[in-house]
Protein backbone atom coordinates (compact mmCIF):
# COMPACT_ATOMS: atom_id res chain seq x y z
CA UNK A 1 0.00 0.00 0.00
CA UNK A 2 1.33 3.10 -1.28
CA UNK A 3 -1.23 5.44 -1.31
CA UNK A 4 -3.63 7.11 0.88
CA UNK A 5 -7.01 5.96 -1.15
CA UNK A 6 -5.34 2.02 -1.69
CA UNK A 7 -5.46 2.00 2.32
CA UNK A 8 -9.01 3.78 2.64
CA UNK A 9 -10.12 0.94 0.22
CA UNK A 10 -8.50 -1.80 1.83
CA UNK A 11 -10.48 -0.44 5.33
CA UNK A 12 -13.34 -0.45 3.41
CA UNK A 13 -12.72 -4.35 2.62
CA UNK A 14 -11.89 -5.12 6.04
CA UNK A 15 -15.07 -3.50 7.24
CA UNK A 16 -17.14 -5.65 4.66
CA UNK A 17 -15.08 -9.06 6.26
CA UNK A 18 -16.00 -7.78 9.49
CA UNK A 19 -19.60 -7.47 8.93
CA UNK A 20 -19.66 -10.71 6.76
CA UNK A 21 -17.64 -12.86 9.85
CA UNK A 22 -20.02 -11.33 12.55
CA UNK A 23 -17.06 -10.55 14.83
CA UNK A 24 -17.23 -7.47 16.75
CA UNK A 25 -15.51 -3.78 15.55
CA UNK A 26 -14.92 -2.49 19.05
CA UNK A 27 -14.20 -5.57 20.70
CA UNK A 28 -11.17 -5.57 17.86
CA UNK A 29 -10.50 -2.16 18.44
CA UNK A 30 -10.26 -2.86 22.20
CA UNK A 31 -7.24 -5.28 21.56
CA UNK A 32 -5.26 -2.24 19.94
CA UNK A 33 -5.17 -0.34 23.39
CA UNK A 34 -1.98 -2.52 24.66
CA UNK A 35 0.01 -1.44 21.84
CA UNK A 36 -1.05 1.47 21.12
CA UNK A 37 1.65 3.01 23.44
CA UNK A 38 4.43 1.01 21.04
CA UNK A 39 2.74 2.32 17.92
CA UNK A 40 2.43 5.97 19.65
CA UNK A 41 6.32 5.79 20.07
CA UNK A 42 7.18 4.34 16.71
CA UNK A 43 5.20 7.15 15.09
CA UNK A 44 6.88 10.13 17.22
CA UNK A 45 10.12 8.53 16.63
CA UNK A 46 9.53 8.58 12.94
CA UNK A 47 8.88 12.29 13.20
CA UNK A 48 11.84 13.27 15.06
CA UNK A 49 13.79 11.55 13.06
CA UNK A 50 12.69 10.97 9.23
CA UNK A 51 15.29 10.73 6.88
CA UNK A 52 14.16 11.88 2.75
CA UNK A 53 13.17 14.63 1.64
CA UNK A 54 12.42 17.36 4.29
CA UNK A 55 10.14 19.52 2.24
CA UNK A 56 8.70 22.42 4.56
CA UNK A 57 9.99 22.58 8.72
CA UNK A 58 8.28 23.29 10.99
CA UNK A 59 10.61 22.87 13.89
CA UNK A 60 14.56 22.44 13.88
CA UNK A 61 17.01 22.09 16.68
CA UNK A 62 20.30 20.58 16.14
CA UNK A 63 19.72 17.24 14.17
CA UNK A 64 16.05 17.04 14.77
CA UNK A 65 13.41 18.54 12.15
CA UNK A 66 9.89 18.10 12.56
CA UNK A 67 8.74 18.36 8.68
CA UNK A 68 4.82 18.56 7.29
CA UNK A 69 6.18 15.48 4.87
CA UNK A 70 7.61 13.28 8.10
CA UNK A 71 4.11 14.03 9.84
CA UNK A 72 2.33 12.91 6.62
CA UNK A 73 4.70 9.25 5.94
CA UNK A 74 4.32 8.83 9.66
CA UNK A 75 0.65 9.19 9.86
CA UNK A 76 0.76 6.81 6.41
CA UNK A 77 3.25 4.28 8.38
CA UNK A 78 0.68 4.57 11.70
CA UNK A 79 -2.08 4.29 9.93
CA UNK A 80 -0.79 0.77 7.78
CA UNK A 81 0.60 -0.49 11.40
CA UNK A 82 -3.36 -0.28 12.61
CA UNK A 83 -4.80 -2.48 9.36
CA UNK A 84 -1.96 -4.83 9.82
CA UNK A 85 -3.11 -4.82 13.61
CA UNK A 86 -6.85 -5.62 12.20
CA UNK A 87 -5.73 -8.17 9.21
CA UNK A 88 -4.07 -10.73 12.00
CA UNK A 89 -7.14 -10.35 14.65
CA UNK A 90 -9.56 -11.17 11.88
CA UNK A 91 -7.77 -13.48 10.69
CA UNK A 92 -7.25 -15.33 14.12
CA UNK A 93 -10.83 -14.60 15.59
CA UNK A 94 -12.53 -16.32 12.23
CA UNK A 95 -9.97 -19.04 11.89
CA UNK A 96 -9.23 -21.95 13.98
CA UNK A 97 -5.55 -23.18 14.99
CA UNK A 98 -5.87 -26.50 13.77
CA UNK A 99 -7.50 -25.14 10.44
CA UNK A 100 -4.37 -22.94 10.28
CA UNK A 101 -1.93 -25.71 10.93
CA UNK A 102 -3.30 -28.02 8.26
CA UNK A 103 -3.54 -25.12 5.87
CA UNK A 104 0.11 -23.89 6.59
CA UNK A 105 0.88 -27.71 6.05
CA UNK A 106 -0.85 -28.08 2.64
CA UNK A 107 1.04 -25.55 1.16
CA UNK A 108 4.47 -26.17 2.06
CA UNK A 109 3.32 -30.42 1.52
CA UNK A 110 5.11 -30.61 -2.19
CA UNK A 111 8.41 -29.65 -0.25
CA UNK A 112 8.34 -33.22 1.46
CA UNK A 113 9.41 -34.58 -1.21
CA UNK A 114 13.07 -32.90 -1.07
CA UNK A 115 12.61 -34.50 2.46
CA UNK A 116 11.93 -31.26 4.18
CA UNK A 117 10.09 -31.66 7.51
CA UNK A 118 7.11 -29.38 6.27
CA UNK A 119 5.04 -31.34 9.53
CA UNK A 120 7.30 -30.71 12.08
CA UNK A 121 8.23 -27.19 10.36
CA UNK A 122 4.46 -26.18 11.28
CA UNK A 123 4.36 -27.58 14.59
CA UNK A 124 7.15 -26.14 16.15
CA UNK A 125 5.49 -22.49 15.19
CA UNK A 126 2.22 -23.17 16.34
CA UNK A 127 3.49 -24.39 19.83
CA UNK A 128 5.51 -21.10 19.89
CA UNK A 129 2.59 -19.26 18.76
CA UNK A 130 0.31 -20.84 21.47
CA UNK A 131 2.83 -20.34 24.15
CA UNK A 132 2.74 -16.24 23.72
CA UNK A 133 -0.40 -15.94 25.66
CA UNK A 134 0.91 -18.69 28.59
CA UNK A 135 3.73 -16.62 28.84
CA UNK A 136 1.81 -13.40 29.05
CA UNK A 137 -0.70 -14.98 31.92
CA UNK A 138 2.89 -16.39 33.23
CA UNK A 139 4.50 -13.03 33.44
CA UNK A 140 1.15 -11.52 34.91
CA UNK A 141 0.75 -13.94 38.02
CA UNK A 142 4.95 -13.44 38.29
CA UNK A 143 3.77 -8.96 39.00
CA UNK A 144 0.90 -9.74 40.76
CA UNK A 145 3.04 -11.87 43.58
CA UNK A 146 5.70 -9.42 43.38
CA UNK A 147 3.18 -6.30 44.21
CA UNK A 148 1.40 -8.81 47.17
CA UNK A 149 5.19 -8.87 48.65
CA UNK A 150 5.49 -5.49 48.08
CA UNK A 151 7.44 -4.45 44.41
CA UNK A 152 6.71 -1.51 43.26
CA UNK A 153 5.96 -2.41 39.78
CA UNK A 154 4.52 0.83 38.25
CA UNK A 155 6.30 3.42 39.66
CA UNK A 156 9.33 5.55 38.00
CA UNK A 157 9.88 6.49 34.04
CA UNK A 158 9.84 3.69 31.16
CA UNK A 159 13.62 2.63 31.83
CA UNK A 160 13.14 2.48 35.91
CA UNK A 161 10.16 0.34 35.08
CA UNK A 162 12.31 -1.74 32.51
CA UNK A 163 14.80 -2.59 35.03
CA UNK A 164 12.10 -3.80 37.75
CA UNK A 165 10.66 -6.09 35.09
CA UNK A 166 13.97 -7.60 34.37
CA UNK A 167 14.11 -9.13 37.50
CA UNK A 168 11.57 -11.08 36.45
CA UNK A 169 12.84 -13.13 33.38
CA UNK A 170 14.37 -15.44 34.87
CA UNK A 171 11.58 -16.73 36.94
CA UNK A 172 9.84 -16.46 33.70
CA UNK A 173 12.59 -18.48 31.79
CA UNK A 174 12.08 -21.18 34.20
CA UNK A 175 8.50 -21.86 34.36
CA UNK A 176 8.38 -21.52 30.53
CA UNK A 177 11.38 -24.76 30.19
CA UNK A 178 8.94 -26.32 32.84
CA UNK A 179 5.47 -26.04 30.99
CA UNK A 180 7.82 -27.28 27.79
CA UNK A 181 8.91 -30.25 29.64
CA UNK A 182 5.54 -31.42 30.47
CA UNK A 183 4.41 -30.74 26.56
CA UNK A 184 7.29 -33.16 25.53
CA UNK A 185 6.38 -35.70 28.14
CA UNK A 186 2.39 -35.19 27.24
CA UNK A 187 3.33 -35.92 23.30
CA UNK A 188 5.39 -38.71 23.80
CA UNK A 189 3.27 -40.64 26.32
CA UNK A 190 0.77 -39.78 23.43
CA UNK A 191 3.67 -41.73 21.08
CA UNK A 192 4.05 -39.10 18.91
CA UNK A 193 6.68 -39.62 16.84
CA UNK A 194 6.15 -36.27 13.89
CA UNK A 195 4.10 -36.31 10.43
CA UNK A 196 5.13 -39.57 9.18
CA UNK A 197 2.19 -41.59 8.40
CA UNK A 198 -0.35 -39.66 10.59
CA UNK A 199 -3.66 -39.12 8.93
CA UNK A 200 -6.09 -36.43 9.97
CA UNK A 201 -9.69 -37.70 11.46
CA UNK A 202 -11.64 -34.93 9.08
CA UNK A 203 -10.64 -34.25 5.88
CA UNK A 204 -11.57 -30.91 4.61
CA UNK A 205 -11.99 -29.93 1.06
CA UNK A 206 -12.47 -26.63 -0.66
CA UNK A 207 -16.06 -25.11 -1.31
CA UNK A 208 -18.14 -23.08 -3.67
CA UNK A 209 -18.08 -20.23 -0.71
CA UNK A 210 -14.38 -20.66 -0.32
CA UNK A 211 -13.79 -20.64 -4.01
CA UNK A 212 -16.46 -17.67 -4.14
CA UNK A 213 -14.75 -15.44 -1.40
CA UNK A 214 -11.44 -15.89 -3.55
CA UNK A 215 -12.99 -14.57 -6.55
CA UNK A 216 -14.36 -12.10 -4.95
CA UNK A 217 -11.04 -10.45 -3.20
CA UNK A 218 -9.02 -10.86 -6.41
CA UNK A 219 -11.77 -8.93 -7.84
CA UNK A 220 -11.66 -6.68 -5.14
CA UNK A 221 -7.90 -5.81 -5.14
CA UNK A 222 -8.02 -5.43 -9.12
CA UNK A 223 -10.24 -2.99 -9.09
CA UNK A 224 -8.50 -1.14 -6.22
CA UNK A 225 -5.76 -1.41 -8.14
CA UNK A 226 -6.46 -0.30 -11.37
CA UNK A 227 -8.77 2.46 -9.90
CA UNK A 228 -5.46 3.98 -8.11
CA UNK A 229 -3.59 3.20 -11.04
CA UNK A 230 -5.49 4.94 -13.77
CA UNK A 231 -7.42 7.85 -11.98
CA UNK A 232 -4.49 8.96 -10.24
CA UNK A 233 -5.88 8.62 -6.96
CA UNK A 234 -3.67 10.55 -3.93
Amino acid sequence: IRTFSGTVFIGLFLLLIIKLSNSSFFYILKGLKPVLPIILLILIFQIIFYIGEPGKILFQWNFIKISVLGIKVSCFMMLKAILIYFISSIFFLTTEMISFTDAMERLILPLQKIKFPSHEIIMVGVIAFRFVPTLVEELERLMKAQIARGADLDRGNFIVRAIKLSGLLIPLFISAYGRAEDLVLAMESRCYRGGKGRTRRIAKKLKILDFTSFIFTVLFFSLTFITIRYFRLP
